[in-house]
């Protein structure tokens, strides 16, 4: 957040296959792997925020390498 921009939400979209995904404040998020997971793995969130006045949402797809 900065000024004139301010987070209003922030959800999950799309599940990890191969993890969890788990919120951890207002706008953060904490992924793991499941045990002895290895391998590509990606999941989906929404964020949503009022800029200047303006309200609007994002869909950001995280995509991760688990090694």
């Amino acid at each position: 957040e900065g000024p004139g921009y301010h987070f209003t939400s922030a959800s999950f979209l799309t599940p990890p296959p191969h993890g969890v995904l788990a919120k951890t404040g207002k706008t953060n998020f904490l992924y793991i792997p499941f045990k002895d997971y290895k391998g590509p793995d990606s999941y989906a969130i929404k964020i949503c925020a009022t800029v200047h006045g303006r309200k609007g949402c994002s869909s950001l797809t995280y995509v991760v390498d688990v090694q």
